[in-house]
């Protein structure tokens, strides 16, 4: 999957942008998958790796768009995983954290270390979603121990995560997070 991202206040976020981030993030999966189904159906076997984010499953202030189309991807993922469950079709959704890309500015890259947050090598990535598709894992989760810890702070203690993000979102963190997406030219959003 290709992905495109836009920090910053959701009220100041363009329109075009977030358009644009649901058609890349989501919709493109969505459709390309409906274009290769019916060919691993009729011979009871295929693969299907969607890229998705630790945001799909953990959100975080500043990402909302963002945040929503990878849930939106988590989601479908799940819901096709289960529908194709008898037809030889599997799926797997990998969830990676921060990861170095033309995007992440030394800046960005200090303050998510600060939040204790890794920023991972697409190479590894790429590398442990092969592996996680060949062994027939539904979902593999990147990031470190505090994607890890998000991810189950969300779905279990959702109050714990909302007071983590109250006592850590600093000026700081959203004047950085703010200058993501804005004017980028490779389409990676290196989260």
């Amino acid at each position: 999957n290709a992905g495109i991202s836009t920090g910053g206040p959701f009220q100041g976020q363009d329109s075009a942008r977030i358009e644009a981030m649901v058609r890349v993030n989501l919709w493109a999966a969505i459709r390309l998958t409906q274009l290769v189904l019916p060919t691993m159906l009729a011979s009871n076997h295929g693969y299907i790796l969607n890229v998705g984010s630790g945001l799909g499953r953990a959100a975080i202030p500043m990402f909302a768009p963002y945040v929503a189309t990878k849930y939106g991807l988590a989601g479908f993922t799940d819901a096709l995983r289960r529908e194709l469950h008898r037809t030889g079709v599997r799926l797997t959704l990998v969830l990676p954290g921060w990861m170095h890309t033309d995007m992440i500015t030394p800046e960005v890259e200090e303050l998510v270390g600060r939040y204790g947050l890794s920023v991972e090598h697409p190479d590894f990535v790429a590398e442990r979603a092969v592996l996680g598709l060949v062994r027939g894992e539904h979902e593999i989760v990147l990031g470190g121990l505090l994607t890890r810890l998000g991810i189950l702070a969300e779905r279990y203690a959702p109050l714990l995560l909302s007071i983590y993000w109250r006592l850590w979102m600093t000026p700081e963190w959203v004047s950085t997070m703010s200058r993501i997406g804005r004017g980028e030219t490779n389409g990676n959003s290196g989260r």
